[in-house]
């Protein structure tokens, strides 16, 4: 592993290195030995060791994290001292060295996440003692590494790393004083008396006393008899197994449970004898295990780093979990770090004091540090990960915090093991930090997609697909519906058919619940109003980290900041300003029929989402912000190709989301960059002209931006908040607009009987008029029909997205806080519960008079629901009729029959191909 002298196999006798040992059955014996000794390792901690500790910490009045770093720490890295004179005295071997190295990760994670493993209930730890023993194990790092740079070990660098463990024994002996010092610089708000463990109910007040030396006859029936067997069968089995072992430890340590032996000094000998025992123990450990090792042909480094590793800590897994079961979390975990630093202060300084000066007269010791640096980046990594965990867990050990520390250990372990292979060829620091950034991010993955499927996993749904599946989730499912030339929505409604109005899907590490439940859908959108999710509307707003729609009112997640913009919006979208907008209206759409008459010869393709698009934009940019765009006859208008544009980006980041990390694709992103400033500085201009119009007192239309701009109190007027709603405004109410009305031309021209009654109402209301009044609207209710329901089978926006701010329940399952909770009237609005022949074009459907299909609440909503719905939705719906009423008056149609008849999901839903058809103007 680091810093180890010369290979050389050394195995305490002659004839050891046989081809006899290399035998299956000898290698058999040698693994049962193992067993059996480490079995003896676990005794000698649960009968003797950890209840000796108890009664030396008691009566020394030590606080339970300092027991465990000082005593617990010492005794438990008995294999590890012993290990280690036995590799660098005795056999000449890096695996003692190589067994601190590795019982050190050993130590820092996979004991730990033992513990929270098996922790009768969730503990909460005190931050201090973690932090105080991981920065002292940074220390001993740092010193080991200045240590061992010249690849030799002065007498005065081992005096100095055995004075650096005094220093660290002073240290824990003004523990208390430091500690409250330390807590009242970082203010903390809890003490520590106030971080009480959790013990399980049925526990008596008198076993959970901590301080107190109580003898019960319950511990007395625990200690082992010589002459007297269990009942049971696998006790007696067991009592027999390890009758040897027992019988030894009964006649040889004094037995700190029995009231006799439970004072001064008897229990300090139990502490000193079973400590050596455990070295003794581990010595035979070592040998067999460096046997085994050259058997098989395993370097001893490796070695080190797994089995011996495990081996050689088994004192601190076996006390750590008896110690965390009784609720003293703080003591186990202060062990297991208290150990490392025991490992390398004196576990190598020891060591290496004895041969420099003792047996080689002040002669250095020369030592291998060629993989100091890989070794110091394993020990700090360790340190860092385990922080941030308990960090992240809120100083909790609890389950899932053990699960996800495993899965660090198992990682960080097989890629020392691949490197002491040479798996990656010679050692290279920047590959070390790639490999060790990219393991922790899965391991991180895998542990955060563990616990969100745990969370959820009341909840039904669509299953995954093996070890893939458990990572990417539903997204194959997803990608084969877009690929089939199908959009989400349509994937939500086959689940929705399967699993019910409630249910959850999975998209790599996300979990959304997606319902049309209808009381759940006026709880998400109206009681609770759930805020929208910041990660959607983000990219929304800054699209590749560029203010395009920025904090406008379809972007702006901030609840407060949103009602005090809409509030200003409002007056701009009253009804007598729709009402005057009537004129413009006719006059926009009439300048539409104009072009198309043109075009009108039967035989000329129109693509009508295109023109229709030009129109919604020259109407938008009239009766919002008093602009003549004309880009109905000017296809090639800027703004037109600008807004185009600008949601053609947008798309893309939505469906490509590491497109900014690929440099093929950096000359898109600075022109798209390029589009959206421009964009942005055309409506910076137009509001800056408005406002000097209204300082100076110029004329000024009465359209929306007049009447926000009068309505603006505030101070300090922002002009990019302004120019954010401008976008806003441009993008969405022209995209909508365009995308609705070509999806009803479609469906007229799929169904020419909705045509035959939709002529018969407008001649009825309109007769020979080519101008559309307020009035002349309110009259067209088979064209708000045929309009709405084109809605309910086309809405511009599918689905809608919020975040839970709180549990709520739907069919009588719960959900969780912080849960993304997907709703869709698309979804509805084709559920057979909800709509009859739901896939049917049924304008008939939203007539009054239609009791036996009357619309049921929650079901429609294609501009949202609750406070925070479309404020252009009148609007929307006023060209929207006006536009259908006037086009069945004038044209005739045929659609082209040949185009792709389906749906594309871009920013909004759109016609595949446009809605594209031949237009001749009306014969009757």
């Amino acid at each position: 592993m680091i810093f180890f002298t010369k290979k050389k196999y050394f195995f305490f006798g002659s004839g050891t290195d046989t081809p006899s040992i290399r035998d299956k059955c000898s290698l058999i014996i040698h693994s049962l030995v193992i067993v059996y000794l480490l079995a003896a390792v676990s005794i000698i901690c649960d009968d003797f060791f950890v209840e000796s500790l108890n009664r030396l910490s008691s009566d020394l009045k030590l606080k339970e994290d300092v027991a465990g770093a000082t005593f617990m720490a010492a005794g438990t890295s008995a294999p590890e001292l012993f290990t280690s004179l036995i590799g660098v005295i005795f056999a000449k071997s890096d695996i003692g060295t190589g067994t601190i190295v590795g019982s050190a990760i050993f130590n820092v994670l996979f004991i730990i996440a033992i513990c929270a493993l098996a922790a009768k209930s969730v503990l909460k730890i005190d931050f201090y003692p973690i932090t105080r023993d991981c920065l002292a194990y940074g220390i001993c790092v740092v010193s080991l590494v200045v240590v061992l740079f010249d690849g030799k070990i002065y007498w005065y660098e081992s005096v100095f790393l055995l004075v650096l463990y005094g220093f660290y024994i002073l240290i824990m002996y003004y523990n208390n004083s430091i500690e409250q010092w330390a807590k009242e610089k970082v203010k903390r708000m809890k003490t520590r008396e106030n971080q009480v463990v959790q013990m399980p109910l049925n526990e008596k007040i008198e076993e959970l006393e901590e301080n107190v030396n109580i003898i019960t006859q319950e511990d007395e029936d625990k200690i082992f008899h010589p002459f007297k067997m269990p009942e049971p069968l696998l006790p007696r089995f067991n009592w027999i197994l390890l009758f040897p072992i027992n019988f030894l430890f009964f006649i040889t340590i004094p037995n700190a449970k029995k009231e006799s032996c439970a004072k001064f000094p008897y229990y300090f000998i139990t502490f000193i004898i079973s400590t050596i025992y455990i070295g003794l123990i581990t010595y035979c450990v070592v040998w067999m295990v460096v046997i085994m090792a050259f058997s098989l042909n395993i370097p001893d480094t490796v070695a080190g780093l797994t089995v011996l590793a495990a081996g050689t800590s088994l004192p601190e897994v076996v006390s750590s979990i008896i110690i965390t079961r009784k609720g003293k979390g703080e003591m186990a975990i202060s062990n297991s770090i208290g150990s490392n630093v025991f490992d390398v202060l004196i576990c190598l300084g020891l060591p290496w004091f004895i041969e420099g000066v003792i047996l080689k007269s002040f002669t250095p010791v020369r030592v291998y540090s060629g993989g100091i640096v890989y070794s110091a980046i394993v020990l700090f990594s360790s340190i860092v990960i385990l922080l941030a965990c308990f960090v992240g867990n809120r100083w909790r050990l609890n389950k899932k915090f053990g699960i996800l520390i495993i899965l660090i250990w198992i990682v960080v372990t097989f890629i020392t093991c691949l490197f002491e292979y040479d798996v990656f060829g010679k050692f290279s620091l920047p590959t070390w930090i790639v490999i060790l950034i990219l393991l922790f991010f899965i391991v991180y993955k895998t542990y955060k997609i563990y616990v969100i499927r745990k969370k959820y996993g009341h909840i039904p749904g669509p299953k995954t697909n093996g070890l893939l599946g458990f990572y990417l989730g539903n997204l194959d499912e997803a990608l084969k519906y877009l690929k089939g030339g199908k959009i989400l929505a349509d994937m939500m409604l086959d689940l929705s058919k399967k699993h019910g109005s409630v249910f959850k899907f999975q998209i790599l590490d996300k979990i959304v619940v997606f319902t049309i439940n209808q009381n759940a859908v006026k709880e998400v959108l109206i009681t609770e109003n759930f805020p929208k999710i910041p990660e959607i509307y983000n990219q929304v707003g800054f699209p590749y980290n560029e203010r395009y729609l920025g904090n406008g009112l379809l972007s702006n997640t901030d609840s407060e900041s949103w009602k005090k913009r809409r509030n200003l919006f409002n007056n701009g979208f009253h009804r007598n300003i729709l009402m005057n907008s009537i004129e413009e209206f006719n006059t926009k759409v009439d300048s539409l029929l104009v072009r198309l008459r043109l075009l009108s010869d039967g035989c000329t393709k129109i693509t009508l989402f295109k023109e229709i698009n030009h129109m919604a934009l020259d109407v938008i940019a009239s009766i919002a912000f008093g602009m003549n765009t004309n880009s109905i006859n000017d296809p090639k208008n800027e703004l037109n190709h600008y807004v185009y544009e600008s949601l053609k980006g947008f798309y893309r980041q939505t469906f490509e989301p590491f497109i900014i990390y690929n440099p093929l694709e950096w000359k898109f992103l600075y022109n798209y960059k390029q589009i959206i400033r421009k964009l942005r500085d055309l409506g910076r201009k137009q509001i800056l002209k408005r406002i000097l119009n209204l300082q100076n007192g110029n004329y000024v239309a009465d359209d929306i931006l007049t009447n926000l701009l009068k309505n603006h109190v505030d101070e300090k007027f922002n002009v990019d908040n302004m120019v954010d709603d401008f976008l806003t405004f441009f993008v969405a109410g022209q995209e909508t607009t365009a995308n609705t009305l070509a999806f009803c031309m479609l469906e007229l021209g799929r169904n020419p009987h909705v045509v035959k009654k939709l002529r018969e109402e407008v001649d009825s209301v309109l007769g020979s008029k080519s101008y559309i009044s307020y009035e002349d609207v309110a009259k067209l209710t088979y064209t708000n029909c045929v309009y709405k329901e084109t809605l309910r089978m086309w809405p511009p926006i599918p689905e809608i997205a919020r975040i839970s701010d709180k549990e709520i329940e739907i069919n009588g399952l719960k959900i969780p806080p912080k849960t993304w909770i997907q709703v869709s009237t698309y979804v509805s609005g084709r559920y057979e519960e909800y709509f009859e022949e739901p896939e049917k074009f049924l304008p008939e459907r939203f007539l009054f008079n239609a009791e036996n299909t009357r619309i049921k609440n929650y079901t429609y909503f294609p501009f949202s629901l609750g406070a925070r719905n479309c404020i252009g939705q009148n609007f929307a719906q006023l060209v929207g009729k006006i536009f259908i009423a006037k086009f069945v008056q004038n044209f005739d149609m045929t659609l082209d029959w040949s185009q792709n008849l389906g749906v594309i999901q871009e920013a909004t839903l759109r016609p595949a191909d446009g809605t594209q058809c031949y237009l001749l103007p009306r014969k009757n």
